[in-house]
This record gives C-alpha cells, structure tokens and sequence, in this order.
C-alpha cells in the first residue's frame, strides 16, 4: 500500500490504522469469529505462524476492489524483515 498505515496490537487483537480513506482493520487474535454481517474489508481472524501473522478474512460484501466475490477468503501474511521493514503476502 503506497499510504502509511500504523499496526497496534492489544492483548486479544491487532489493529492496522491506514491514513488512506482514514480506514481500520482489526484483526480478531482469539477464537475464529464468523462474520455478523458483511462489510467492505470484511471480518479479520488471524493467528501467529512463528514471526509471520496470518490473517484469513471472510465476509465481503462484493464492493472491495479484490472482493468481487462474497464467499470470498483472503489470506495476508504481516512478518517484519531483516532492514525492520513490515512485508505483506497475500493470497486470494
């Protein structure tokens, strides 16, 4: 993403605060949660994979860019790399 975005994280969660749009994810860090209703960045449940925070997202409502599809799944994965830099793969 060409914007700054800032990541809090909490005892139970993960938050990405992105300047674009003034826009934020929270990423459920508990028991996967199932999404109440679907939204435009849809419902975050991620876990740890040693260095590496793994975050599936359902629950679009069709209107992302990358979410053309409702019953879609995203898969980011967040690891901070040797220069402190935050690196981000996505799969879809």
């Amino acid at each position: 993403m060409p914007y700054p975005f800032q990541i809090i994280q909490s005892q139970k969660d993960v938050m990405f605060a992105y300047e674009y749009a003034t826009t934020n994810r929270v990423v459920n860090m508990g028991p996967p949660k199932e999404a109440a209703v679907d939204t435009w960045m849809g419902t975050s449940n991620g876990r740890w994979q040693g260095d590496t925070l793994v975050v599936d997202v359902t629950g679009f409502n069709g209107k992302w860019l990358l979410s053309r599809k409702r019953k879609q799944h995203h898969f980011s994965g967040w690891e901070e790399t040797v220069s402190g830099i935050v690196g981000n793969r996505c799969a879809i």
